[in-house]
């Protein structure tokens, strides 16, 4: 079948669900027709940036299955964007079980030829055709608990007993082929590579940089001073353990925000105190028959006989008119 057809006729089928869904529901079937299922995802560099992402999360298969299924990961969706693709890098993260030996060659071959340096990382596991993909890296990374997995071809064939055996020729060349691969980035030779793939090897990370599948395992870097910010900022001087510090007292100073007219909390202690002097005085006065000073231990202020002092006596000690009018 031609894809543009099956492509036309699967859009045809998706328009028509839609529109059924547009009758029921309107914002249903507005939201579905917003969702994209991207089963790779190419992440461009923006404006001022100088490496793009190519996201390999599912299956390696080919244009057919991609469009009539909607899954898994095809050269011809993958290339078309690779190819609008103009940073300088291009980080390609893989998380795949493989697919279609032929599509994953397609892919490795296109990020071998792109101008771009190809620094792949390993983000769980690249099995089968996915690990081919994964040789056309300039750099190839596993990260922490990443794995490998090497193997020989396989396919189905049915037929008479000449055709199966040359299925099985046809598969064993296709292994070889597919140990060319990694003798390109790995070195060795092609019976060593087939000697680990009909075992189907499972490397885990540390194991795939030792058979040379990758170049290292990841480690975050350490983050780096900004030399400019440090010197931005002020030293702080050391304190001298002989030098005498100033009491605290001494480096209290008088607020110069504090008003003149402020309540002082302290101020009704200190008229309480004024009385008690004003009282004390009065009761030291001398009496003016006997020459002899009143105690009146207890109490809060000398009696008042009529004739005992002045008018202007009274006033000066308590503030009080001889004639009871009260305090002025």
């Amino acid at each position: 079948m031609n894809l543009k057809k099956l492509r036309a006729q699967r859009e045809a089928r998706r328009a028509e669900i839609l529109s059924r869904v547009k009758n029921h529901d309107p914002d249903l079937a507005e939201r579905l027709a917003a969702v994209q299922l991207d089963w790779f995802k190419v992440k461009n560099a923006a404006e001022g940036e100088d490496t793009a992402t190519i996201y390999i999360y599912d299956e390696i298969v080919d244009s057919f299955i991609a469009e009539w299924f909607g899954f898994g990961v095809s050269a011809e969706d993958l290339i078309e964007q690779l190819n609008g693709i103009t940073a300088k890098n291009i980080n390609v993260r893989i998380n795949s079980p493989g697919g279609f030996l032929f599509e994953g060659l397609a892919i490795f071959n296109a990020l071998l030829n792109h101008p771009a340096n190809i620094h792949v990382y390993v983000d769980a596991l690249a099995a089968s055709a996915a690990s081919v993909i994964a040789m056309a890296g300039d750099t190839i990374t596993m990260m922490p608990g990443s794995q490998m997995m090497i193997h020989d071809a396989s396919g189905i064939a049915m037929g008479n007993p000449t055709e199966i055996r040359d299925y099985a020729n046809f598969l064993d060349k296709q292994s070889d082929n597919i140990a060319s691969v990694y003798v390109y980035r790995a070195g060795g030779e092609v019976k060593d590579w087939r000697a680990l793939m009909k075992a189907e090897t499972w490397a885990m990370a540390s194991e795939a940089v030792d058979l040379g599948l990758a170049d290292q395992i990841f480690t975050k870097p350490e983050q780096v001073e900004d030399p400019e910010k440090k010197d931005d900022e002020e030293p702080v001087p050391e304190e001298d353990p002989d030098e005498e510090k100033p009491d605290e007292e001494d480096e209290e100073e008088e607020d110069p925000t504090k008003k003149d007219d402020e309540e002082d909390p302290d101020e009704e202690d200190n008229v309480e105190d004024d009385v008690d002097e004003l009282i004390e005085a009065l009761m030291k006065k001398p009496h003016r028959l006997d020459n002899r000073g009143f105690k009146y231990s207890g109490r809060d202020k000398a009696p008042v006989q009529d004739g005992l002092f002045t008018d202007k006596e009274l006033e000066d000690f308590i503030g009080v008119s001889a004639n009871g009018n009260g305090r002025k």
